[in-house]
Order: structure tokens, then C-alpha cells, then sequence
């Protein structure tokens, strides 16, 4: 299994209908496993991770998924989206990375 796959996706919080099906973000997306997970659940889902080579996987993966998907190289501390703009946003191991400044002070 590749650095950006996962083998856990938002399955629970979707299929026991915690969340509704609308706009979603997948941040730091790596391979596109949990968005095109959303997307065949009926999101319209948009994808961003900061390396191009993880878009670029994610990409050829959904082509053989055929679900719509928009794709980004994005750095998710500088979004481009307005304010609630998404129904959802998702992270899967992604903010665990950045340190507060709380965790700067501390260490």
C-alpha cells in the first residue's frame, strides 16, 4: 500500500447517516481513496493535496472509478474556498502534521 492510501474510509459517519450527501472536502486527499468513496456515495466531492504526484495517482485511480471528482494541488492551510462553501470537509490524517502554538511553545 502506497504512502497516500488508506484502508479506512468515512464509512461509518455515511452509511449510519450522520452526515447528509452535499459538498465535500477532502483535504490532503493523498491517492483519493476516501473522495471517491464519497463521490459513488452521492457527494459532490472536491480533493486537495499538496503534492502533485498524489493529485496525479488520485486522478488515474478515478478514472477507473468514473465518478466526478474535482482534483486540486492545494496546500489546505491556504484554501481558496469562501466560507461554507462545503457541507463537509474530511480529514484523514492530515492535521495531525501542523503544529499549533501551543505545541511550539510546549517543545
Amino acid at each position: 500500500m502506497g504512502t497516500w492510501q488508506t484502508k479506512t474510509n468515512p464509512s461509518g459517519i455515511v452509511e449510519k447517516r450522520l452526515i447528509t450527501k452535499g459538498k465535500a472536502l477532502d483535504i490532503c486527499c493523498g491517492a483519493g481513496t476516501n473522495t471517491i468513496y464519497l463521490a459513488k456515495k452521492g457527494f459532490q466531492v472536491t480533493g486537495i493535496d499538496i503534492s502533485p504526484t498524489a493529485v496525479d495517482y488520485a486522478k488515474k485511480k478515478n478514472g477507473t472509478e468514473q465518478v466526478n471528482i474535482d482534483f486540486r494541488v492545494q496546500n489546505f492551510l491556504k484554501l481558496p474556498f469562501r466560507d461554507g462553501e462545503f457541507d463537509f470537509v474530511f480529514d484523514m490524517g492530515c492535521f495531525h502534521h501542523v503544529k499549533s502554538q501551543r505545541q511550539t511553545d510546549v517543545y
